[in-house]
């Protein structure tokens, strides 16, 4: 879907916060529409994510979706990414709006 628009991944692997910054902000000039693009992928990984179909995700429900993702996070790495990064009004839910 996103073809050629198609970020690599790089912070965390080799680039810093401040080089895949700029990396990242050159990849949105060449594609404008990736934020369109993304918010569709992100309405439809919440919709997954909610598995209690309430229309919001409880720590509970993200936990168990990121750590199947990606196993070798611990607790705190968890909540840290919930609370403190998508969590932005700080009510201990995420709405499709914070992500």
């Amino acid at each position: 879907m996103l073809g050629i628009c198609r970020p690599k991944l790089l912070y965390g692997n080799t680039k810093s916060y401040d080089e895949y910054t700029v990396y990242f902000n050159a990849f949105l000039e060449k594609c404008p529409n990736y934020r369109e693009i993304s918010g569709d992928i992100n309405v439809k990984l919440f919709k997954a994510v909610d598995s209690n179909k309430d229309g919001v995700v409880y720590l509970a429900e993200y936990k168990a979706f990121v750590t199947a993702v990606f196993p070798n996070l611990t607790d705190d790495d968890v909540e840290y990414g919930f609370n403190i990064i998508i969590d932005e009004d700080g009510d201990g839910v995420l709405s499709q709006e914070e992500v």
